[in-house]
């Protein structure tokens, strides 16, 4: 169950937009990505989300995690939202491919994960 406010909250919701985001894209190729207009968006709505709320974080709950990699993850969320001529399907490509799970894998430790929620 998500947590109602604080640090913990925010990093449940980028768990959760992780984990739909893992969902939704398995099994989708990179042609598949590349071709078809609803997971590119559905990909990009979801990475706006996980940037969102770390850019909520303090900077000091940040700094004291640098294993993950806030300074991306916010800007990935910023250039989507803020340069939509500017987004690079291949740079979203990449992330979905190399770092979302990693992602989840280090989020939770952070927080109370119900082992059902996976």
């Amino acid at each position: 169950m998500r947590p109602e406010g604080g640090n913990e909250a925010h990093l449940w919701d980028m768990r959760d937009a992780a984990v739909r985001l893992l969902r939704i894209m398995s099994g989708v190729s990179h042609e598949r990505y590349a071709t078809d207009e609803v997971y590119r968006l559905a990909a990009e709505r979801l990475l706006q989300n996980i940037g969102e709320a770390a850019r909520r974080l303090p900077t000091e709950f940040r700094g004291e995690h640098p294993k993950i990699a806030w300074q991306s993850i916010i800007g990935q969320r910023n250039i989507l939202v803020h340069e939509y001529g500017e987004v690079d399907a291949e740079l979203v490509w990449r992330t979905l491919s190399h770092d979302v799970d990693d992602l989840v894998r280090r989020l939770d430790p952070l927080i109370s994960v119900d082992p059902e929620a996976k």
